[in-house]
């Protein structure tokens, strides 16, 4: 298990998980049918599935706080309230192929379990991002995300990404998610975490598309470096981690 030290050497801190009022169950977070679209937007869907060859709680350890986001490449312009209750908020500045955009996202739920499982939930909260004028008209106008990991067996981990969305447009997220689960097995690979086998992710989408550009503004693992730039781990940081 990645230990605690090793865990502030490369987050502020962590935050023991926080249970607020039970979440809506109207909200399109967990009921599709309860989304709801504006008329200039279509409703799309995507799940991504990825199996991590890690155990349960390191899969966690690296994945499981919603305002420490480096592992997948994009860390928060700004945060407000306390990682991992509910209600606080993350402000990220995303490129995409519709131009780039400010999204601040709010914690709706987190539940982790005892075996080092956990649910994440989060929702887009300035509704809508519209469109700039060279990719307009149109508009990001609310998606709803959770992310979840399950036990698939000894130092196998199943990863499931689910994103409801109101968009303009044939847009989506399954390329970002794709990257993001990549980065996190080769960075669990770097710590010597993955002891299993290790399956890519697939995206699974309606209607298809993606809405994220790849560019250089993603920190995607590079083997031959000594430094993950996406968490900026130091290769001497192994010898820190219990082993």
């Amino acid at each position: 298990m990645i230990s605690r030290r090793f865990l502030s050497s490369i987050t502020t801190a962590l935050f023991v998980s926080a249970f607020g009022a039970p979440v809506d169950t109207s909200d399109c977070a967990v009921n599709k049918d309860a989304c709801s679209c504006p008329s200039d937007t279509t409703f799309y869907e995507c799940t991504t599935t990825a199996v991590i060859g890690a155990a349960l709680e390191d899969v966690q350890a690296l994945t499981g706080d919603f305002f420490h986001t480096e592992w997948m490449g994009l860390a928060p312009e700004s945060t407000n309230g306390e990682d991992n209750v509910l209600g606080s908020t993350r402000t990220l500045t995303v490129p995409t192929q519709k131009g780039t955009y400010q999204f601040t996202e709010e914690l709706i739920t987190l539940d982790r379990k005892g075996d080092g499982s956990y649910t994440l939930m989060f929702k887009q909260q300035n509704v809508p991002v519209r469109y700039d004028k060279q990719h307009g008209p149109g508009s990001f106008s609310g998606f709803w995300v959770t992310r979840s990991s399950h036990y698939g067996g000894p130092y196998r981990t199943k990863m499931v990404w689910n994103v409801y969305a109101c968009l303009t447009g044939t847009v989506g997220f399954p390329e970002f998610h794709r990257l993001a689960l990549n980065n996190a097995t080769a960075t669990l690979q770097m710590l010597g975490k993955i002891k299993g086998v290790s399956e890519p992710p697939h995206s699974d989408c309606q209607p298809s598309g993606d809405f994220m550009q790849t560019s250089d503004s993603f920190y995607i693992y590079d083997e031959s470096a000594e430094i993950h730039q996406g968490l900026r781990i130091q290769v001497d940081f192994k010898k820190q981690i219990n082993g």
